[in-house]
């Protein structure tokens, strides 16, 4: 592909969100991703991880990949592609922390970072 007709990306998104969800409840962990060029979920590779390190969700060029996912979060997390969020369902009291959504864009060339936001998860009872 042609150097000027490369999408051109610079990482954004640094930003720690706080979020609160109650007790066996469900939680959001927003990505806020501007998508400004565009780009098709077939394009992109988008993954949340706990503050341990460990895969809550991934969808791998518009296919999601379970096989990732650490066991703890399996059956546990939807994907809200309108607005770029993770829900996490049935959220325990041990869910509480930082969570991390990053977004790479998948070219010619490999994986591209272009995407990274933290949340603060807070848990509240009922």
């Amino acid at each position: 592909m042609p150097l000027e007709h490369r999408p051109h990306f610079r990482l954004a998104g640094a930003a720690s969100l706080e979020s609160q969800a109650f007790f066996n409840e469900t939680g959001d962990l927003p990505c806020h991703f501007p998508n400004s060029q565009n780009l098709s979920l077939d394009e992109l590779v988008i993954f949340w991880q706990d503050q341990n390190k460990l895969v809550l969700y991934e969808l791998y060029r518009g296919q999601e990949k379970p096989h990732n996912v650490h066991p703890k979060y399996i059956g546990r997390t939807s994907f809200d592609q309108d607005n770029w969020t993770l829900r996490l369902h049935n959220v325990q009291i041990k869910d509480k922390g930082s969570y991390q959504c990053f977004i790479h864009y998948k070219g010619p060339q490999g994986l591209v970072p272009i995407h990274q936001m933290s949340s603060d998860l807070s848990v509240l009872g009922m």
